[in-house]
């Protein structure tokens, strides 16, 4: 049996979760456990101290950006739908397309870093590596005059080592609630939708990429992931 390791974090009423999962907000502590050799399998459990917070509205987040053919049909959609979200960015992928990057600033959008060249299993990776990863993937960003505070780590890994690397280099680490599996090939857009759909509720972080391959069925889903949490009367917020 792995030994394993724990991270207990305390929050206060009004303060952000880190990591965050959602956009609830409430007091309590969280526990994060992981093996403490594979630093994988991690759970994360929240006990609140209080009852917690849920705005109605929703944070839409695109990863593994910004790509050439899919990052400007995600801000088209965006765009039409009056839409704001949070693009977390591969720096391997803003030093090509650093165009790209401008564009989702002049549109408003929320930026975060997804480390440099979004190597897996993250948490896995040697402490020195991890490191080097998050801080390649801010300079990129910093190149720009882009100075974020949100990190969201490869594949959402987030046990202890993570957290705490992030932590000390004033970061926010951001996982999220709804997976629809976009980036799986083969999905289509029907499958996104209705994936999105059925789990988001208010609060929902929804996870979504605008690269890392073929994203058009993410593109043609978007309009229609959109109106359907518009009919919930959902709003739509950025982190």
């Amino acid at each position: 049996m792995e030994p394993l390791e724990r991270m207990v974090l305390d929050f206060g009423p009004g303060d952000v979760h880190d990591p965050e999962f959602s956009l609830e907000r409430g007091a309590g502590r969280e526990t994060i456990t992981a093996g403490a050799i594979s630093h994988r399998g991690v759970s994360t459990v929240f006990d609140p101290a209080a009852p917690v917070s849920r705005p109605k509205a929703v944070a839409l987040t695109f990863d593994d950006g910004p790509w050439e053919d899919s990052t400007g049909g995600v801000l088209g959609v965006l765009a039409k739908e009056h839409v704001k979200a949070t693009f977390f960015l591969v720096g391997r992928q803003v030093r090509r397309f650093p165009e790209l990057v401008r564009d989702e600033l002049k549109a408003g959008m929320t930026i975060g870093s997804h480390s440099f060249s979004h190597p897996q299993p993250f948490g896995s990776l040697p402490p020195a590596t991890i490191d080097r990863e998050i801080d390649q993937g801010l300079e990129t960003l910093s190149e720009l005059g882009v100075h974020t505070k949100l990190f969201r780590p490869p594949g959402g890994a987030v046990p202890p080592r993570v957290v705490t690397t992030a932590r000390a280099k004033g970061l926010r680490t951001v996982v999220w609630t709804v997976d629809p599996a976009d980036w799986r090939p083969g999905a289509t857009p029907d499958q996104i939708t209705d994936s999105v759909l059925r789990q988001t509720k208010p609060g929902s972080i929804v996870l979504l990429h605008d690269g890392g391959g073929d994203r058009s069925a993410t593109v043609e889903a978007l309009p229609r992931i959109i109106d359907g949490l518009k009919k919930r009367k959902l709003s739509f917020t950025t982190l």
